[in-house]
Order: structure tokens, then C-alpha cells, then sequence
């Protein structure tokens, strides 16, 4: 039985019916069959505005921005067909180019003035947890999207069970991953893992990843085998995580797209920076001076991924004493990273300010930049990682502790936050495990041996062997 066409603006039926098949395609999971019947869409319809965004999104997903940038631009130029519905949809997509609350500002807009527009209600949600970092407002807005009316609301029990990850709040993630299971019986896995992973139920995450497809679509290949690197990093397995980072770079200069090879370029050396080789510092100045240098040269939605690229290398340059280039990072992307709209990158920018304080024994200095973020709901992870060395430089062991406490406690935002393309999740999860061999330090150091033998305990769990990881040796020595 055929399926209904798509309620769109275009004067072709048989562009419509290509749209129409397009999204059913989607829906079933086949992004790239979906991409060929969009295209068939404007072929038969140049002027079909609507069919250039789902281009646009499409290629966003698959993080080619150059191409969402331009799919993007072509639909806003073919706008003077669109109902109002459907314009405020475009101009809600076309506030990619501006902040995230403009963006999510528009989104609510719509659902205000078409409480059935089911997109609204999903759109918002996904920027709020990849963009925002507002979990709890991701998890509260899209309830009316899991209504049974609408098509897609799979995807919408999947982000809201993101939201839930992020918050650490395991059982509603689980509850919200299972509809999602349910009814996209073949689709993307790896949060669900993640939120078994998070529990360190690892055998349970990999029999969820057993059933995960293969991704048809080569700018989520990273996306997609993360876990290769962060579950054996968070089972303290150093050696099999870099076998398996190096094992994933044939197929990551297979693609095309620079941004997924920059992040894997940034993830390698962010699991170095824990244990710097003869080569660590020339690699990570020459990654340093080559975003810097796309920076200046580039579109708005690669920008965000640059920013934080930079700031990444420049605490990474900070935290191995090359104080000259984490000055530089911070000079070259500080502004953007203040006025951009992305979490991420405002608080990446204090992290290597914070860096460079404790670098110069101002440690109160950086707990002033770090501590007005903390505990706001959408601050990065890895602040609280930083703040904790910055307390414990300070000798305030109690609220070190409290840090470190917070990290182990909040392990599901670890894997489940987005940064930039998640470039950072292996250092969260081995911040989420190094959290407890600090916190053993510092419950030393305050008499609570207790406490502190309880911690050790954990981390020998978490980490067997890991005092022989010259990982562990480094951090040891901080710590002491």
C-alpha cells in the first residue's frame, strides 16, 4: 500500500513523490538511498526549497559543512514559495550560521505556532544536547515529539535517552532507549552501549554494539567506532586503545572530509598528551599551526569545530610546559570561543587559561575562571577535571575531593557530551577513572583513610594494573 506524499510546497507531483520517498528512506535508516531521492527531488524541481534543506541537513549529519553550507544558502535563496510553516522551519535551520540559542529561540517559536510540528520539538532537543549542552531542557522540550502521530518519533526516544545519558540518569536513558529499540529496530547503537558503558557494564554495551549496522555514511565512520578507543581506555587497556586508534586510520583517510580527519588527528594526540613521546610536542605545535591557520579561512559552522580544536591543543601544550604555544592557542581562538554561542568552546578557553595559571603557581586565579561555571548544568566535563587540579594546587583537598567525586558521579555526560565531533571523550572517560586515584590522594590528605582505601579499591577495579601505565605514573607524580 503506498504511503501518503509529503504536505511540502513544490509545483511538481513527481518531485514530491521522490521527496516523500526520500524521507520514508530516512526513516528506514538508508541515508544514502534518502541523499539520491532528494537529489531526484530538485531535479524535477529546481526551486524546491524544502528538498535543498533536507539536502543541507543531511550533509551537516554526515559532517561535510562545506556542503550543509551551501545546500543551506540554495534553499534560503528558493524561499519565496514556502508557507509560513515551512519558513519559519528554514529560518530556524538558516540560524546554524548564528548562536545556538538563536537557533533553538526560533525552533521553540515554531512549535509555539504549530504544536504539531513534530521537527520543531526534535530539532530543538538535538541542538540543545549537541550545541547548548542543556541536557534537562533537551529532555523536557521533546515531549510532545514521542506522541504515536508522529512518524519519527523513534528518533525522538533516542534523543531524549541522550539527554538522560548526560545527566547520568541511567534507568529513564535505558527506558527511553528501549522505545527507541523498538522502533528503529536498525539503527545507530552506540549511546545505548555508552549508557551500559557508563555503568561499566561492559559486556553488556558490547553485546549492544553487536548489533549496531554499519554506518553508510563515511563522516560518522568516527562516530560510529569510538568505542574501539574509549571502552578499553576505560578499563585502563592503553595498549589496545592505541592498536585500535592506529587500526581505524586507514579507513579515516578513506574519506573525503577534513573535519573527521582533524578530530582523529586531535583525539591521537589527546591520548599522548598523558604520556608525552619524543615526538608529542613537534606533532601537536604542527596540528596547532594548522588549525590556526584554516581558521582564518574558515566557513561559519567549521569555525566551532577549529575553536575548539585550538584550545584543545593549547591545553595540551599547557599541561606539557610548552607555555608559548598554549599562548598562542588562546590568542588566536579566545575571541571566538567567548562570542560563538557554544559551551564547549567558552569553557574550553577557561580550561587553558586555568592551565596557564596553574602553570604559574596562580592556581587561585584559574578556580576563580573555573568555579562560576561549574555546576551550571551545561558546563563541559573537563572543567571539573581541571578545577580539581587547580584546588588541589591550592591545597583546598575538600573541595578537590568534591571535584573528583562529581566525575566519577556524572560518568554518563563523559561519553554522552559532543564538544566537537566528541574529540574528547577518551580524555572524559580516562578523567572519570584518574578522578579516583585523586580523590584516594586527597582523602589521605584530609585523614579520611577510609575513604580513601574505599577510592583505591575502585580505581584497582576500574584500572587493574594501572600502577604499572606510565599514565598513572605521571598523574601519580602531580599528585605527590
Amino acid at each position: 500500500k503506498s504511503k501518503p506524499l509529503q504536505q511540502v510546497t513544490t509545483s511538481s507531483i513527481e518531485a514530491l513523490r521522490a521527496f516523500s520517498l526520500g524521507i520514508e528512506a530516512r526513516l528506514d535508516g538508508k541515508p544514502v538511498e534518502a541523499f539520491a531521492l532528494y537529489e531526484e527531488a530538485v531535479k524535477l524541481d529546481p526551486d524546491f526549497s524544502m528538498a535543498y534543506l533536507r539536502i543541507a541537513i543531511m550533509h551537516y549529519v554526515n559532517n561535510d559543512n562545506e556542503q550543509a553550507q551551501n545546500f543551506l544558502r540554495i534553499a534560503d535563496t528558493k524561499r519565496k514559495r514556502l508557507s509560513t510553516r515551512e519558513a519559519l522551519l528554514l529560518d530556524a535551520s538558516m540560524a546554524l550560521f548564528k548562536t545556538p540559542a538563536e537557533m533553538m529561540a526560533k525552533l521553540k517559536m515554531l512549535a509555539t505556532m504549530y504544536p504539531d510540528e513534530y521537527r520543531a520539538y526534535y530539532n530543538y532537543s538535538y541542538f540543545a544536547n549537541k550545541d547548548a549542552q542543556q541536557y534537562r531542557a533537551a529532555a523536557d522540550f521533546i515531549g510532545p515529539a514521542l506522541s504515536v502521530h508522529n512518524p519519527d518519533r523513534g528518533a525522538a526516544y533516542h534523543q531524549l535517552g541522550v539527554a538522560n545519558l548526560a545527566l547520568s540518569n541511567y534507568g529513564a536513558a535505558t527506558d527511553a532507549f528501549k522505545q527507541f529499540e523498538s522502533l528503529s529496530p536498525d539503527s545507530y547503537r552506540r549511546d545505548i552501549a555508552d549508557t551500559y558503558a557508563a555503568q561499566r557494564q561492559f559486556p553488556q554495551a558490547y553485546k549492544v554494539l553487536a548489533t549496531q549496522p554499519a554506518s553508510e555514511l563515511s563522516g560518522l565512520l568516527l562516530q560510529y567506532r569510538m568505542t574501539d578507543i574509549s571502552y578499553p581506555l576505560d578499563q585502563g587497556q592503553w595498549g589496545k586503545a592505541v592498536t585500535s586508534f592506529n587500526l581505524l586510520s586507514s579507513d579515516i583517510n578513506k574519506t573525503k572530509l577534513s573535519l573527521v580527519k582533524r578530530t582523529y588527528e586531535g583525539m591521537g594526540l589527546s591520548m599522548r598528551s598523558y604520556s608525552f613521546d619524543s615526538k608529542f610536542l613537534v606533532d601537536l605545535r604542527n596540528y596547532l599551526l594548522e588549525q590556526q591557520a584554516l581558521l582564518k579561512q574558515a566557513n561559519v559552522l567549521e569555525r566551532r569545530h577549529l575553536v575548539f580544536a585550538i584550545l584543545a591543543s593549547g591545553w595540551m601544550a599547557a599541561n606539557a610546559g610548552d607555555i608559548p604555544s598554549a599562548q598562542s592557542a588562546a590568542i588566536s581562538a579566545g575571541a571566538f570561543a567567548q562570542a560563538d554561542g557554544f559551551p564547549a568552546n567558552a569553557d574550553m578557553y577557561l580550561v587553558l587559561q586555568a592551565e596557564l595559571d596553574i602553570a604559574a603557581g596562580r592556581a587561585q586565579a584559574g578556580i576563580a575562571k573555573l568555579e562560576p561555571r561549574a555546576g551550571k548544568g551545561d558546563e563541559l566535563y573537563f572543567l571539573h577535571a581541571v578545577l580539581m587540579r587547580a584546588y588541589a594546587a591550592d591545597r583546598s583537598y575538600e573541595k578537590a575531593l568534591g571535584q573528583s567525586d562529581w566525575l566519577v558521579a556524572n560518568r554518563g555526560l563523559a561519553y554522552a557530551e559532543f564538544n566537537s565531533g566528541y574529540m574528547w571523550q577518551p580524555v572524559n572517560v580516562v578523567e572519570s577513572n584518574l578522578a579516583l586515584l585523586a580523590s584516594t590522594h586527597y582523602a589521605n590528605k584530609l585523614g579520611r583513610i577510609e575513604l580513601a582505601l574505599k577510592r583505591r579499591k575502585e580505581f584497582n577495579a576500574a584500572w587493574p594494573n594501572g600502577e604499572q601505565l606510565t599514565q598513572v605514573t605521571r598523574r601519580t607524580q602531580e599528585l605527590n
